[in-house]
């Protein structure tokens, strides 16, 4: 369980956190956000994709994890939209950029 949802966890969390810091987010109330948001939508995805892998019902690899990935910054976006209210599209842009950021650095580490 740790491997599967702590450790993944934790990696997107710091990966997106220093994505939101270098695009200027740096008020503790971003990282409360950006870790709290994380909570919910990392390990829901990680279940996703991993249940359905190991029951055959999604396919594994980027057929499966590139939807997801787009679904994670659409549930994103508008609850930091909703957090900081009306920045949409600097919140789109963050969501798009954190979660770009991690899903690449995932692939390095973790590959497919």
């Amino acid at each position: 369980m740790i491997n599967y949802l702590l450790l993944p966890y934790i990696f997107t969390v710091l990966v997106e956190g220093i994505v939101a810091l270098a695009m200027g987010y740096r008020t503790w109330n971003m990282v409360a956000a950006v870790f709290l948001i994380n909570l919910v939508t990392n390990p829901a995805a990680n279940v996703i994709y991993r249940v359905g892998c190991r029951f055959h019902w999604l396919p594994s690899g980027f057929v499966t994890l590139i939807p997801l990935e787009i679904l994670i910054v659409l549930v994103e976006w508008p609850l930091l939209s909703y957090t900081f209210c009306g920045r949409r599209r600097q919140m789109f842009i963050l969501s798009l950029a954190m979660n770009s950021a991690s899903f690449l650095a995932g692939l390095l580490i973790y590959g497919v």
